[in-house]
């Protein structure tokens, strides 16, 4: 989200103030189309990456790296379903500003399993690093969607407005 623009408004002379001009500062934290735009694109594009992962998750080659790494894990193949059906829920929850709380926790925990299996049964340290940047995408996106830009009063007005024309 860019940073709000500040501007400082020169009200008049105040009695209190000895004649003095006062100054109030206004902070334009509107969100622009840019950075709703932006913030959109990254749900998405993060979504459709996990329906993605989550999917292969159901190919039952034999050969399959996610069969191989879910029989190492030792928890047999249910598991692995489990996962995949776990991450495409999370990528479609992730959608909705209604549902993105409940997204962002089912994938979170997806990552947060995937690096302590990274750490503790693949013994690879350095691929726990993929799962932790995912899991730090996670986090900003549920931040910016729940605390930023879509959280915004501005936005919050102008979906109320348009409720009301619905009506």
């Amino acid at each position: 989200m860019p940073a709000p623009s500040l501007s400082v408004k020169t009200v008049g002379r105040s009695a209190d103030a000895g004649g003095a001009y006062e100054l109030k500062l206004l902070v334009d934290d509107r969100p622009t189309r840019i950075s709703i735009l932006l913030t959109l694109t990254a749900r998405l594009a993060v979504a459709a990456a996990f329906v993605v992962i989550g999917l292969s998750k159901f190919n039952n080659d034999p050969r399959s790296d996610w069969v191989k790494v879910f029989e190492r894990i030792g928890w047999g193949q249910w598991f692995r379903y489990f996962t995949g059906a776990v991450q495409v829920t999370g990528a479609l929850l992730l959608l909705t500003r209604w549902t993105i709380s409940a997204g962002a926790f089912l994938l979170g925990c997806t990552m947060i399993g995937a690096m302590i299996v990274d750490i503790t049964v693949m013994h690879a340290v350095g691929y726990a690093l993929l799962p932790m940047t995912l899991l730090g995408i996670i986090v900003a996106i549920w931040f910016a969607a729940t605390y930023g830009v879509s959280s915004s009063p501005a936005i919050r007005e102008r979906d109320l407005d348009h409720e009301h024309e619905s009506q």
